[in-house]
């Protein structure tokens, strides 16, 4: 049997550009800072910007760094969201996870350019070799329109032989409202079900993988499952077409991944969705959730931090890493 170590996280805007467009009064990023000189606030914002990433972005990079099985061990595979295009990703893998501890290379970098009007797609990173990358932007459904808002990413992974199929995706988000964007996340979500029924003439008998920010939950605060009308994830069938990894956190153990401070909510937005086969073979695994790069006003965490983590910034991102070794 072989073991791959399998990481996904919402990186949370990596740019290589600072936008503008839509912001009347560029002044209230600089507050702190009197404008002058022949650029003006423009520049003063930039630079603001510029720094404030540079510390957002080192903690991005220890929190997937941590997401490995050890000190000396990082994810096989990264599932990654919101990776503005394939030269930023390069440039993150050279300038920021070659930097933070003992990498490997990630030799095979995939991002497709997705549907999303800000450019923020959904990419993977491997150290093993990838058979096939297959994007699914142009999935419509009896509307006629394009179902995806970014993509999802369909990869194979082999490793000594063995595949592994990855659908990474990264769902509609609940800006507007959790109900008035759920219909949105259901076609989504029975999208990619039809996707992988169409895949696989067994699915439940094949390794897959779901990863990724699927921006809702189907669980209640105390764990119990939301009926279906209330959830966009129901078509995903979790617990029975696929199985959620995180079940196997011990008792008591939180799930979140995701904390949103304008409703003080603790979620689990992210995702590891298993085949019925391939979790056969991982009952016993255990999922780790990589929370060391949360903003203090996350309070409900109360571990370790990476040393300068603000109270809303700098931070990794507004989502944790969720990673685990995969027995295939």
């Amino acid at each position: 049997m072989a073991d791959l170590r399998v990481a996904t996280m919402n990186v949370e805007n990596l740019f290589h550009r600072f936008q503008f467009d839509g912001y009347s009064d560029v002044k209230k990023y600089v507050s702190l800072m009197e404008p002058s000189g022949e650029l003006g606030p423009k520049a003063l914002a930039e630079t603001y910007y510029n720094a404030l990433n540079e510390e957002k972005r080192t903690f991005t990079a220890l929190t997937l760094e941590a997401a490995g099985a050890g000190p000396e061990e990082a994810p096989d595979v990264l599932c990654l969201q919101e990776v503005d295009s394939l030269e930023v990703l390069k440039y993150f893998c050279e300038h920021y996870l070659s930097e933070v501890g003992s990498r490997p290379t990630y030799d095979r970098k995939r991002l497709i350019d997705g549907n999303d009007p800000r450019g923020i797609d959904v990419a993977a990173l491997s150290t093993h070799k990838i058979n096939y990358m297959r994007s699914h932007q142009d999935y419509t459904d009896e509307s006629r329109d394009k179902v995806f808002d970014r993509d999802c990413l369909e990869i194979q992974i082999e490793d000594y032989g063995k595949p592994l199929t990855l659908f990474i995706n990264h769902f509609k988000s609940m800006a507007g409202g959790r109900e008035d964007t759920r219909h949105q996340r259901v076609a989504q979500s029975r999208a990619v079900r039809d996707i992988i029924e169409n895949t696989f003439e067994n699915p439940a008998s094949e390794d897959w993988i779901i990863a990724g920010d699927l921006n809702d939950y189907y669980l209640d605060e105390n764990g119990n499952p939301l009926p279906e009308s209330e959830t966009g994830l129901a078509p995903l069938g979790i617990g029975d077409f696929c199985i959620d990894l995180l079940d196997n956190l011990p008792d008591g153990e939180e799930r979140w991944t995701h904390y949103y401070s304008g409703g003080d909510e603790y979620r689990q937005l992210d995702y590891l969705l298993l085949s019925p086969s391939l979790y056969e073979k991982n009952q016993d695994t255990t999922p780790e959730i990589v929370r060391k790069g949360m903003p203090h006003r996350a309070r409900r965490y109360e571990g370790p931090r990476w040393s300068r983590i603000g109270h809303a910034r700098p931070k990794a991102s507004d989502h944790c890493a969720v990673a685990a070794t995969i027995t295939l």
